[in-house]
């Protein structure tokens, strides 16, 4: 017995602790909200490290009966994660709660890694969105001819998360040109109208004599419009 005050005499380490380890509890956070929900003995401390300390105490890993984790480099770490293509951190924790985690890689990389490389959220789920020029080479070597493959691209999945799938905003200032830039693609010169007789309740051949400029329908997103002008 180990006693703390006059009050309460509290279970000896050994002991206390192997009723501990049943409760397969893996962190201090989950310990204090053990302590906190009112199933705790009373003859078991919840501050084990101030009672046993000259009893027996070694560590938390060892009063709970976990193991001390080595994780991995954050750039190792960041590396792998960037890979599960998750977009917030909401979606992050789920993939914690799912099981499919490996243990070397932290739960909460904003605290284990918060002196060693750590920037923010997007910077580690890699949502930060790409430079320009960069996005756009990663996209030309895609080989797209308009804008119906670049969505149906977009679509896929396999579109990297830190690519925007509307450039025309995200790019807006920053270099962007046209679909035609953007795709490394050339404009077609000979321009077949659709048979349109309204287009936001404007006669067609109007519409298109004032709107048929293709870098002005794609700075205004008007992908299927753009399309429709040149097929």
């Amino acid at each position: 017995m180990v006693k703390a005050d006059d009050k309460i005499i509290y279970l000896p380490y050994k002991e206390a602790k192997g009723y501990i380890h049943n409760l397969h509890l893996q962190s201090l956070k989950e310990w204090k909200k053990y302590c906190s929900s009112g199933n705790k003995p009373s003859n078991i401390p919840s501050t084990p490290d101030m009672v046993y300390k000259n009893n027996d105490w070694i560590n938390w890993y060892e009063w709970l009966g976990t193991e001390k984790i080595e994780y991995l480099q954050y750039k190792e770490a960041r590396n792998y994660v960037r890979k599960l293509n998750l977009r917030v951190r909401s979606e992050w924790e789920a993939y914690c709660k799912g099981g499919k985690k490996p243990r070397n890689i932290p739960a909460t990389p904003d605290s284990v890694y918060k002196n060693t490389g750590w920037a923010n959220w997007h910077e580690w789920l890699g949502t930060q969105k790409m430079e320009y020029k960069k996005a756009r080479d990663f996209v030309h070597k895609l080989q797209l001819r308009n804008s119906v493959e670049w969505d149906a691209y977009c679509n896929s999945g396999n579109k990297p998360i830190n690519i925007p799938a509307k450039p025309y905003r995200a790019y807006k200032d920053k270099g962007l040109i046209n679909l035609y830039d953007w795709l490394g693609t050339s404009p077609k010169t000979n321009i077949k109208r659709p048979k349109i007789d309204l287009i936001d309740g404007v006669p067609a051949e109007e519409f298109y004599e004032q709107n048929a400029d293709p870098i002005a329908l794609f700075q205004n997103g008007d992908y299927e419009l753009l399309d429709e002008l040149h097929n």
